[in-house]
């Protein structure tokens, strides 16, 4: 709902507020039928392609085949996913800090998508042999790692930010959002599906290789590299069709405030009860869903004896129910409150966890699936309910201060989010090297050569890493991952803001914007124009003496109350409600 009220004319028909404004301030009127077209709707959600669909790929399947194909210690990897998320914290700032000053967006997507998209490729690519030094290796992962986050930040922070851009009227920005939403949750399940499905096809989790990494398990490297190119591909065809068919109708406004100082910023963030909460209830139990996601395909194939050859549709099990969840947690959400139904998700999730921990070995894969079924519905409310719980953290704030500043608190919010996955992954990596991981390979037996491509050749397994790393991965998961939530939720019961309180906060700020000087001034303004706007359009039906009354109307001096210039102004015909 705007701020600058609504108008109704003499027959009651609705009239909108102005389209937008220019760098002079000066009112661009458009038609009523001013919506956004469906051919723009789709090539908005295109472009929710490229981020949704390379999150959920190296979400799911970075962390084994860095460990199982790119044959990499466990403590290369923590170092890798470290300071690769910490490197995606400080682009995404400075990506903002770009964008802010060269305000062009479809230009930052058009420039940012093809590099993106190629990045994404090379990340799931072994150039070197396995005998090839360690550092020679990670020096290419780990490059292409980096440079693959800052284009997700190059493409994604413009992106989001382009939905105010397609339109004045925030009942279409909705419309585009909810575009954006659905595209998002299709393309996670088309890119964790797909890519399971295509190292299924290639057999690349039962594949093996010598220990003395003699030959290299080509059959799984290409599986890898021919799933990065299928995304890439789909991704780079988003990419490119959203800035193509998007218009920036809405030019960005100038501040009318002075901007905060980096000391203000962290002041007002911290001192507020209600973020610092939220985001401690946030950071632990994204910890355990980072945690989850990295490690459930190692989990499948080392804890669990039949779940391996079926991880495909466990996943996407899980990953559907987690997408069906969330409109189904937005109902109770309403019935019980943001804060306890985030309460309740977390509290029926850690159980969930807790049964990975105490499942045997030999558990069927059936029971394997109506615990990923479960879990799934239960994921949703951690990923949902946070970010619906934060605007009414930033009314809270700007009540207290007197200024608004939701993009400081949206920017430590994302900055903690990505941090968490850089901390839960590097976490889980370190619990695997004190296990004792070792790279899975096949040994020899009897002094026999060990062929990997012969199926009656006498090989096996490192039976001793393999039973470390079982241990290590139930740890992770349904261990820490229950803990983790457990201190989550203590966060959430400390959290001030319960839906009575979130009542009392949207109507205070309802009174305060309408009290407010700068506010009362520029919505007398926009008003006004709207008015003028409805009066042009009624002139036809009026004498020339009713045109002349209107043009004095417009011409009369400012009186010192707003409202009052504003009733002046306006025809008779129409009404604010």
């Amino acid at each position: 709902m705007s701020n600058y009220g609504t108008l109704k004319s003499e027959d009651g028909e609705l009239m909108k507020p102005p389209t937008k404004f220019n760098d002079e301030d000066e009112l661009l009127l458009g038609d009523d039928e001013d919506v956004l077209p469906f051919s723009e709707k789709l090539a908005f959600a295109a472009g929710a392609l490229v981020n949704a669909i390379s999150t959920s790929t190296t979400g799911f399947y970075l962390n084994p085949f860095l460990l199982e194909v790119a044959a990499f210690s466990p403590s290369s990897v923590s170092l890798m996913m470290f300071l690769g998320r910490a490197w995606d914290a400080v682009t995404t700032a400075c990506v903002g800090a770009l964008v802010a000053k060269f305000p062009n967006l479809r230009m930052w997507l058009l420039i940012g998508t093809i590099p993106t998209c190629a990045v994404y490729v090379a990340v799931w690519l072994v150039p070197f042999e396995k005998n090839e030094s360690e550092e020679l290796r990670f020096a290419y992962s780990f490059g292409m790692y980096l440079l693959f986050q800052l284009g997700t930040s190059a493409y994604h922070v413009p992106y989001t930010a382009l939905t105010v851009r397609m339109h004045h009227n925030a009942k279409q920005r909705d419309i585009a959002t909810t575009w954006r939403m659905l595209a998002e949750i299709l393309s996670v399940l088309f890119g964790a599906g797909l890519q399971g499905m295509v190292l299924a096809f290639y057999n690349a989790n039962d594949d093996c290789r010598p220990c003395d990494n003699s030959s290299s398990n080509n059959d799984a490297e290409n599986a890898y590299m021919v799933s990065g190119i299928i995304m890439g591909s789909v991704m780079l065809v988003g990419g490119i069709a959203c800035p193509l068919g998007v218009v920036e109708r809405v030019k960005e406004m100038p501040s009318e405030k002075d901007e905060l100082t980096l000391k203000e910023s962290l002041k007002m963030a911290f001192m507020s009860r209600s973020f610092v909460t939220l985001t401690g209830a946030f950071f632990f139990i994204w910890l355990t869903v980072q945690g989850v996601q990295g490690n459930i395909m190692l989990y499948a194939k080392y804890s669990q004896d039949k779940w391996n050859d079926s991880f495909q549709y466990l996943l996407g099990a899980l990953v559907f129910c987690a997408t069906i969840g969330m409109p189904i947690w937005m109902i109770i959400m309403k019935h019980i409150g943001k804060k306890y139904a985030y309460i309740l998700g977390a509290s029926l999730l850690a159980p969930m966890l807790f049964l990975m921990f105490a499942i045997p070995s030999y558990t069927e894969v059936w029971i394997g699936a109506i615990m990923c079924v479960m879990a799934g519905f239960f994921l949703a409310a951690a990923y949902l309910l946070p970010w619906a719980m934060l605007p009414a953290v930033v009314d809270e704030a700007e009540l207290k201060t007197g200024r608004r500043a939701e993009a400081i608190f949206y920017a430590f919010f994302v900055f903690f989010m990505k941090m968490g996955a850089g901390v839960a992954l590097a976490g889980s990596a370190l619990a695997l090297q004190a296990a004792g991981w070792e790279d899975p390979c096949c040994k020899n037996v009897e002094g026999q050569i060990c062929d990997c491509s012969n199926q009656n050749a006498t090989c096996i397994c490192d039976a001793n890493t393999t039973n470390d790393v079982s241990d290590a991965l139930k740890y992770v998961i349904g261990l820490a991952g229950p803990a983790l939530i457990c201190l989550g939720i203590v966060c959430a019961f400390m959290f001030p803001i319960d839906a009575k309180r979130e009542l009392e906060i949207a109507e205070e700020m309802t009174a305060m914007r309408a009290v407010n000087p700068e506010e009362s001034k520029r919505q007398s303004y926009v008003s006004n124009h709207v008015g003028l706007r409805a009066s042009y359009r009624e002139a036809s039906l009026r004498n020339s003496e009713d045109d002349n009354n209107l043009t004095r109307r417009h011409s009369a001096p400012a009186t010192k109350n707003p409202l009052t210039a504003l009733q002046q102004s306006r025809p008779k015909s129409m009404n604010i409600v």
